[in-house]
């Protein structure tokens, strides 16, 4: 239960423990310098849940951490919402840290420290080194120097009387001593020295114990311990720390830097003896324990200074002398460069405190005139050295925003892209003309790399989103929490695949300098796939250039806007149409009109759609065009469109306006120019749509024609092979090369249609061979939108034809073994003759689920047909032995 009634109680119960202690001489009082009142639950109902009671304090006007500017607020009540707030942000740091009960200790664990290596020792840029390698990486590790500490300085300057004795400055006798103290390199640098000397935490503290005590800094310092304890050494071990209820404490995480972490070396131990002055660095978030005389240094560079500022925004609750630090350091005139070339001069205790340094000390180039005997080229390497390293730190002490958020996940996250907000950390100075802007970095969650291809990049992407690309909120935001009452920030980033989870963190960049990470964002799973959003707008019917597909229309669209997260394959056109016969000349159309949808009696389906592929459009920035064929003439349409992806289709534009036919001459109403229906191998075919056939219309125009084409005509009677202007019948003739040849353009042959044979339209597709040959079962083949030939055998014709059409064929002729002429010798009581196709004494109820044409041909006809064939199919159409 969080922030329940008996956490809280622990709460209190630990805060009046702490107190309990005497702080001031108890060992316990090292690792608090900045005591809890005891009074910090008096006047809270600890039956109250802490949220609630924060909600109380919020809704009078509370805010964490500039109340106390709020001259309306009663400074006590104040306090007492501050003293909730800390309690709710201890505790929530426990709950992070051990997710049991936030009363149960959390575990510690040993750390191993680096030992020193001795070859470094009083080398002046010995201090970078044991920087970029242990300090940044929050490695416990020995440090190369050594401090000469006599015991007349000890015990001069510090109470030897006393477990914890702090440097006594303003002892006269100490001050005759302070010239000759020299700090460890690795503290030189401290920025606490630049913003307050006079509180005790900046200075150096002499610690003594008879037992092995564990011992850290507070407020995410780091610390350096010196031994004291003379010739036998101290011996020391390294452990994490657990937050407590007394106490603050980020958990650790590491802060992603450009130099990579060494391995420990096999000597690294988690327990360290340190010879008399030896350096022990210690990073924020451990503690060291030990058993003797050690001096601790608590101090802070730009290793933890982004670490440190947050623990100093959560004792500033309390301390209105960490409330003074804080704003110290975030003031933008603070200095936070550092000394890359540490020496003795640095080092000394009166330089040390000293700030703003001297111009000798503050220019590395100058502070002991070394340089000047370096040549042109060793200056120069020096130069760029001084460059990096003020890059570094730079880098290191650049604003480090909270983590990225999405505030309307309706309208941020997209399939491919995602809109993040994140506080506007940085602004630039007046007249500032340098670059910046923040680097976003990305990484899908485990559990959606699995989801991903095996070719998919799976690691860390990044890109720089300058200012010029950010949009800044004009009013102060509270989507982080009232402890950020400044303005946010929104950037879009684009380039994710949809259904994946992701985690972002932030880095800002100012010039050439770049910050650290923020820690990683909630996950944040983009939208799933889907069809295509609805085509835009109205399609346009564009006068038609189609001269050789007069059956054809060109319509001009707009894509849609969203492709659903995958690839447009193709578009769906919708059609409906007015049986009755009319011309551009007349009028009332929409009064007249009669609307039925597409095929349903002019074409061979039921089905009210086609597929036109991206093979088959025009497609540029603004528009799609494409020609729409198998139309009727003299009726007139009206279309609409829809996108069509792998997943399906998406919604359909509004419609056309009413498209009435041209007027069309006498030649164009003869039968030469018959409603034709295209199929696989013809111009301008476009596949039926089908809902349980995604995958084959995704490819629609991607079959490869083995057969010959065909033109199947079952009004004329006539079967041949497809070209863009067929002879006249009347004149048709077989044509033969000089080698007695055939010449297969010129060939033909006269089919017996049947007398149910819908005799509306024309079929121009690819001729292909059932499988089985005699369709006497359903088709094994691909058929679909082809014309397919089967033998007659025995089976009733009518099985053949609806086998065939079940398995989308546009039209069957059944190949005859047994006709000399179309009469009833072939077909008992039809003659063609009579103007009777075949099975005229058919039951007509039978035939009328019949709606390809379908039409005889003699065998003796198709020797040239079969010719044409490929080899396997040309078997199968001349054993005689089926």
């Amino acid at each position: 239960m969080r922030c329940g009634a008996y956490p809280w109680a622990y709460m209190m119960w630990a805060f009046h423990t702490a107190r309990g202690a005497d702080m001031d001489h108890s060992v316990d009082g090292w690792t608090s310098e900045v005591q809890i009142d005891a009074s910090l639950g008096a006047d809270i109902d600890e039956n109250v849940p802490l949220e609630e009671s924060l909600a109380r304090c919020k809704a009078q006007g509370y805010t964490r951490g500039n109340s106390h500017l709020d001259s309306s607020l009663d400074p006590t009540f104040v306090k007492h919402c501050n003293k909730i707030q800390y309690m709710e942000l201890i505790l929530h740091a426990q709950e992070g840290s051990n997710h049991n009960d936030p009363h149960t200790p959390s575990p510690t664990f040993p750390v191993r420290i680096w030992p020193n290596d001795a070859a470094t020792v009083n080398d002046d840029a010995s201090f970078q080194d044991f920087f970029q390698k242990h300090v940044l990486h929050a490695e416990p590790a020995e440090a190369p120097d050594v401090l000469s500490l006599p015991p007349a300085f000890l015990a001069t300057c510090f109470d030897p009387a006393l477990g914890s004795s702090t440097l006594n400055i303003h002892s006269p006798p100490c001050q005759d001593l302070l010239p000759s103290f020299h700090v460890p390199t690795c503290v030189a640098n401290d920025y606490m020295q630049r913003i307050n000397t006079s509180h005790p935490i900046t200075l150096p503290t002499l610690l003594r114990t008879e037992s092995p005590v564990a011992t850290h800094c507070r407020y995410g310092l780091n610390m350096a311990l010196v031994s004291v304890e003379g010739a036998g050494g101290l011996s020391v071990s390294v452990s994490t720390r657990a937050p407590s209820a007394d106490e603050y404490m980020l958990p650790l995480r590491q802060d992603p830097v450009d130099t990579t972490p060494a391995s420990p070396p096999s000597s690294a131990q988690s327990s360290l003896v340190l010879g008399d002055g030896r350096v022990l660095f210690i990073p924020n978030g451990h503690a060291a324990t030990f058993q003797g005389a050690a001096l601790r240094f608590c101090y802070t560079d730009a290793s933890n200074f982004n670490r440190m500022k947050q623990h100093l925004r959560v004792e500033a609750l309390l301390d209105p002398a960490v409330r003074a630090w804080l704003v110290a350091f975030q003031d933008t005139t603070f200095d936070s460069s550092m000394i890359r070339r540490v020496s003795r001069v640095h080092t000394a205790w009166p330089s040390f405190r000293q700030w703003p340094k001297p111009q000798h000390l503050a220019k590395e180039s100058r502070q002991d005139g070394s340089t000047s005997s370096l040549s042109r080229r060793e200056r120069y390497k020096l130069w760029q050295d001084d460059r990096k390293w003020d890059t570094l730190i730079k880098g290191l002490t650049l604003p480090v925003t909270r983590p990225p958020l999405v505030l309307d996940a309706a309208q941020d996250i997209h399939r491919t892209a995602i809109t993040l907000t994140w506080q506007d950390v940085f602004q630039a100075r007046k007249g500032d003309i340098t670059r910046y802007g923040y680097q976003v970095s990305w990484v899908p969650d485990k559990s959606s790399i699995q989801s991903m291809p095996a070719t998919a990049d799976i690691g860390i992407q990044r890109r720089n989103l300058s200012s010029a690309e950010l949009i800044r909120s004009a009013l102060p935001t509270t989507a982080f929490g009232d402890a950020f009452d400044g303005k946010a920030i929104q950037g879009t980033i684009t380039g994710l695949r949809p259904n994946t989870s992701y985690t972002f963190s932030l880095q800002l960049y100012v010039g050439d300098d770049i910050g650290l990470h923020s820690e990683r964002s909630a996950s944040m799973r983009t939208a799933s796939m889907g069809v295509p959003s609805v085509v835009r707008g109205q399609p346009i019917v564009l006068q038609n250039t189609l001269l050789e597909a007069p059956s054809c229309v060109s319509l001009s669209w707009l894509p849609p806007e969203d492709d659903g997260g995958c690839d447009i394959v193709g578009y769906v056109v919708s059609a409906r149409y007015d049986p009755r016969p009319k011309t551009a000349a007349d009028s009332s159309v929409d009064d007249a009109m009669t609307w039925h949808p597409f095929n349903t009696t002019s074409q061979f389906d039921v089905v009210q759609s086609v597929v036109v592929s991206t093979r088959e459009l025009t497609l540029d920035p603004t528009n799609v065009t494409g020609a729409v064929c198998n139309l009727r003439m003299r009726q007139t349409y009206q279309f609409q469109v829809a996108a069509m992806n792998a997943l399906g289709v998406g919604s359909f534009s509004i419609w056309t306006p009413p498209l009435l036919p041209s007027p069309v001459s006498t030649a164009s109403t003869s039968k030469a120019r018959q409603d034709v229906v295209r199929g696989v191998g013809a111009p301008h075919f476009h596949r039926v749509y089908d809902r349980e056939h995604l995958d084959d219309l995704a490819s629609a125009g991607g079959d490869d024609v083995v057969g010959p084409v065909m033109h199947l005509s079952d009004t004329q009677q006539l079967l041949q092979p497809y070209q863009l202007i067929a002879p006249s019948l009347s004149t048709a003739v077989l044509r033969y090369d000089a080698n007695g040849k055939l010449v297969w353009m010129s060939w033909f042959a006269h089919v017996w249609p049947g007398h149910f044979s819908p005799k509306l339209y024309s079929v121009v597709a690819e001729l292909v061979v059932a499988n089985p040959i005699l369709a006497d079962k359903p088709l094994e083949n691909n058929v679909r939108d082809r014309l397919v030939v089967v033998r007659r055998g025995k089976l009733p014709l009518f099985n053949k034809v609806y086998h065939a059409q079940a398995a989308g064929a546009l039209g069957v002729i059944i190949l005859d073994e047994i006709c000399d002429d179309f009469d009833h010798h072939c077909s008992a009581g039809s003659n063609l003759a009579f103007g009777e196709g075949f099975g005229a004494q058919d039951d007509a109820a039978v035939w009328a689920a019949i709606r390809i044409p379908h039409v005889l041909l003699r065998r003796g006809d198709a020797a040239d047909l079969v010719a044409r064939l490929p080899v396997a199919s040309q078997s199968l159409l001349t054993d005689e032995s089926i």
